[in-house]
């Protein structure tokens, strides 16, 4: 069995505190072997947030046997202090160079006529210090449950995210995505998706070579995409034997509502197969 508690999105209600970021709790019970798994996907925005909504949804982050970041953006990594109760032994997974300078240009013009920087990375990297910390790059089997990796492409170009020091698209090579298998079922976990839908399926389909996704849970960053974009996303999508999606965080609200017309769609801050 496989289970999702959603303790950190945009669209959480009360007496969980919705904020713009992500973080997933998944337990994973293996039918054969009867071992049981936690790890937290991601960390949101801010750690008091983490630590509030997961006591408030009953999850005890000290028995995390991993945490995976799936990239580098505050809205993942921000909880990151919060997870000092965490052992320093239980491995923190994210992408190579996650740490690096990064910015959004969807603040606006200077008067100068200079597009406005703001910083979007990773707030506290020196929180990793505290954590035994392990790359991902490629595909990494950490366990009989749980399948890291990232993808060979760079993430199709967008102006508005960029890297480093120079005004240039970010390659999101640290993006890490998650395969979560009890045995029987498959669920694939993403934070934001900034590779698209059609390359990370085209992968885990063809690459990876799983025959079935139960359901895919996190972000599909389509927010603010015209609704033909969204519409040609979800025809390459309807091609891949997909059962179920739970669309989260930066999806956006006319992307949820095509998925819930063209696919079944899963509700709820908890849901398991």
């Amino acid at each position: 069995m496989i289970s999702v508690k959603t303790i950190v999105d945009d669209n959480l209600a009360a007496p969980l505190r919705a904020e713009h970021g992500l973080a997933l709790w998944v337990s994973v019970e293996n039918g054969f072997s009867g071992l049981k798994n936690d790890f937290l996907f991601d960390t949101g925005q801010h750690a008091d947030v983490l630590s509030a909504n997961a006591a408030a949804a009953g999850v005890d982050l000290s028995a995390a046997s991993a945490v995976v970041l799936s990239h580098g953006h505050y809205d993942h990594t921000g909880g990151l202090p919060a997870l000092e109760c965490v052992s320093p032994l239980c491995p923190v997974f994210l992408g190579p160079d996650a740490e690096r300078r990064r910015f959004s240009t969807q603040v606006g013009v200077a008067p100068s006529g200079r597009k406005m920087l703001k910083p979007i990375g990773m707030p506290r990297p020196d929180e990793l210090a505290s954590h035994t910390v392990r790359r991902v790059s490629g595909v990494l089997r950490q366990s009989s449950s749980l399948t890291l990796f990232t993808l060979p492409q760079a993430a199709p170009p967008n102006v508005r995210l960029i890297a480093a020091d120079a005004v240039s698209p970010d390659s999101f090579s640290d993006e890490v995505f998650a395969l979560v298998s009890d045995g029987v079922s498959n669920m694939l976990f993403g934070g934001c998706t900034h590779h698209g839908l059609p390359l990370l399926l085209d992968f885990v389909f063809g690459s990876l070579g799983v025959g079935r996704v139960d359901c895919f849970v996190g972000g599909l960053h389509l927010q603010g995409r015209p609704a033909d974009e969204i519409e040609a996303v979800a025809d390459v999508a309807a091609r891949y034997p997909v059962r179920a999606y739970a669309p989260l965080h930066c999806t956006g609200t006319d992307a949820l509502a095509i998925w819930r017309r063209r696919f079944h769609v899963v509700d709820g801050p908890d849901f398991m197969v």
